[in-house]
């Protein structure tokens, strides 16, 4: 996994799920660079890609909810 190293890297604030460790989903990529140099530390931008794993259900939880509140 490509982390940031060093004596002021710090953690991810969501920590990566374990099933992310192998295969290029945390490859560097065109998006990955860019989005890294445009987006606020704290922003997940969704607009790329596709999941190859059902979300959790919290995410599917909330989701729900914030489409029925509305």
């Amino acid at each position: 996994m490509a982390l940031a190293t060093g004596p002021n890297a710090k953690p991810p604030i969501v920590p990566f799920s374990s099933r992310l460790e192998t295969g290029r989903a945390l490859a560097l990529d065109v998006w990955s660079i860019f989005n890294a140099a445009n987006l606020p530390a704290d922003c997940i931008n969704l607009g790329q890609g596709y999941m190859n794993f059902p979300p959790p259900q919290w995410v599917r939880d909330a989701a729900s909810e914030a489409l029925n509140n509305v």
